[in-house]
């Protein structure tokens, strides 16, 4: 299982944290609460092309390092 705490990606104060099977569950699920959550929402509906390619790399990474659970 891989997991992700939203607060060591975005250096925000979100306890949001998500597990799945697979990196692609775990970064579906990751994207979703961005999408809707008051904390994410802007930033992540504002977010350039850019913005998202580096950010995405950024999660495989984390994934990438993530041992799994």
């Amino acid at each position: 299982m891989f997991k992700i705490k939203c607060h060591e990606l975005t250096n925000k104060n979100c306890d949001f944290e998500v597990g799945g099977e697979t990196r692609e569950e775990v970064k579906a699920k990751f994207y979703a609460h961005g999408e809707v959550s008051p904390l994410h929402k802007e930033e992540y509906s504002s977010a350039t092309d850019e913005e998202i390619e580096s950010f995405s790399k950024k999660i495989d990474d984390y994934l990438a390092g993530e041992s799994k659970i």
